[in-house]
């Protein structure tokens, strides 16, 4: 019988772009004694890695790697937009680039940095506002980042609508990471691996089980039904996100690091290199093979 100690536990968010792996997860809890499953807000998956001894893994943003003092591991998974996103939107009723000011969505750190850096980039320079509750009362020389299901509902009152992952890759041609799987800087080796071939077993498990992944989903979420259909579930999960940290999505969060005002530490960059993640294929099929 295993200790409490050899019990795997893992915090992520139960939205719809994790959901799969939440799925999986739940599939595999009843699989293996040893998996603790926690499910919470972003900015509460953060603060359990940080504050939490007992947690071993968590899905964090990745401004949480850059940000935070500690040298956390990386497991070779996250939350990946490809082109489009849908969920991440700046929106207004004329060209971004008559905007003076832009309210900022705190639902998302991640988001927020990549908005003031996608500006500074345009040479734009409005001035940003903490919060989206005077969003009724946009003017035509305002926008706002808005982000998770909030896009569904707000977005067509908007006639400009610009998603954020996409003009991230229309500038540099690569994917965007707005979120990471991070590990305790003392998270053993052996429980590093253990996290690394339960996330991607479940990862796996819930992909080959879309529509069963979606069905739950929306049994879950009744209120979602009102906003998209399921096919548009199937595309956005199948098409336009994505989970593998590949040497390409590496290199977009490397770029968004080095577009950040801080830039990382020599320790933590070294753990972006392939030899990091080489650990991971010696064990397992990866990315990085």
């Amino acid at each position: 019988m295993e200790s409490p100690a050899d019990t795997l536990k893992i915090v992520l968010v139960s939205y719809l772009n994790t959901y799969p792996i939440v799925w999986g997860l739940k599939k595999l809890y009843k699989k293996y004694d040893k998996l603790d499953i926690k499910l919470c807000p972003p900015s509460q998956c953060s603060r359990a890695l940080l504050e939490d001894d007992e947690i071993d893994a968590a899905l964090v943003p990745s401004i949480t790697y850059l940000n935070s003092d500690f040298p956390f591991e990386i497991l070779p998974f996250g939350i990946i937009a490809n082109k489009e996103v849908d969920t991440v939107l700046l929106a207004g009723n004329s060209p971004l680039e008559e905007w003076k000011t832009v309210l900022l969505d705190n639902d998302s750190l991640t988001s927020v940095q990549l908005t003031k850096i996608l500006f500074r980039l345009k040479n734009l320079t409005p001035q940003f506002k903490s919060g989206i509750k005077e969003i009724e009362s946009l003017d035509d020389k305002s926008g706002a980042l808005i982000i998770g299901n909030k896009c569904f509902r707000l977005a067509s009152r908007f006639t400009c609508i610009y998603d954020l992952s996409k003009l991230w890759f229309e500038l540099t041609k690569l994917p965007f990471v707005f979120a990471l799987f991070l590990a305790k800087p003392a998270t053993s080796k052996k429980k590093l691996l253990s996290c690394y071939l339960m996330i991607k077993e479940a990862i796996h498990c819930g992909l080959e089980n879309l529509d069963e992944v979606i069905e739950t989903w929306m049994k879950e979420n009744h209120h979602e039904e009102k906003l998209k259909d399921r096919s548009y579930y199937y595309d956005y999960l199948k098409n336009k996100i994505s989970y593998d940290l590949t040497p390409k999505t590496i290199l977009g969060l490397e770029q968004f690091y080095n577009y950040c005002e801080k830039g990382l530490p020599p320790d933590k960059a070294n753990r972006l290199k392939p030899d990091y993640f080489s650990q991971f294929a010696l064990h397992n099929e990866s990315p990085f093979e």
